[in-house]
């Protein structure tokens, strides 16, 4: 192959390769809704697992576990736990008004590695020892929320959450 090919063939491979990094740039994040509050999302996220004994849902004073400074772009929040004392099944959804909220997401992520090492230090029930291994926080848009549940239920849960927010 003379020179000017082999350039030409080059400057094709780049030029493709740039038109698909700014495709993955622009369209490949995944967009998010704001339509439903922290209850509804998380009441319908969380209605096909099984919690023996029935969840609670937690009063206002329940964010004060995880801060107890004001929150300045929470819009609404709801947290549920297992009625059981001995099912650790816990959830909790944070709304926002915006995607800035890196402090209250060390906040919440500073609770849960908390609350994993009371569980693990009162040496836990055997079988909710995975629900200490699988808790996590995830942010989807504007909401931030955690669990605490078994793996199986933990990706139930985070898929329901954000197939209902995700335009």
């Amino acid at each position: 192959m003379n020179k000017i090919v082999k350039i030409f063939i080059w400057t094709q491979v780049a030029l493709f390769g740039f038109v698909i990094a700014m495709f993955i740039l622009f369209y490949g994040k995944v967009a998010y809704e704001d339509n439903l509050t922290a209850q509804e999302l998380l009441d319908q996220s969380y209605q096909a697992i099984e919690t023996e004994g029935g969840i609670k849902h937690l009063d206002s004073d329940a964010i004060l576990e995880i801060t107890d400074e004001e929150i300045p772009n929470l819009k609404d929040y709801s947290i549920i736990k297992a009625n059981n004392v001995k099912n650790i099944n816990e959830i909790g959804i944070f709304r926002m008004d915006s995607t800035n909220n890196e402090e209250f997401i060390k906040e919440v992520q500073r609770y849960v590695e908390e609350k994993k090492q009371t569980y693990r230090a009162l040496d836990y029930f055997p079988q909710e020892v995975n629900k200490i291994d699988n808790a996590t926080v995830r942010v989807y848009g504007n909401y931030i929320m955690y669990s605490f549940l078994n793996e199986e239920d933990t990706l139930h849960f985070y898929k329901q959450a954000e197939n209902l927010v995700k335009k």
